[in-house]
């Protein structure tokens, strides 16, 4: 996800959010 991390919302929260919400939460990962 290091493709992403920059363009999601939570990265800015930490990568324990993104991984927590998953795919549904994050479309550009998709």
């Amino acid at each position: 996800f290091g493709h992403v991390n920059y363009e999601d919302p939570h990265f800015n929260v930490g990568l324990p959010v993104f991984s927590i919400h998953g795919n549904h939460d994050d479309p550009a990962g998709v």
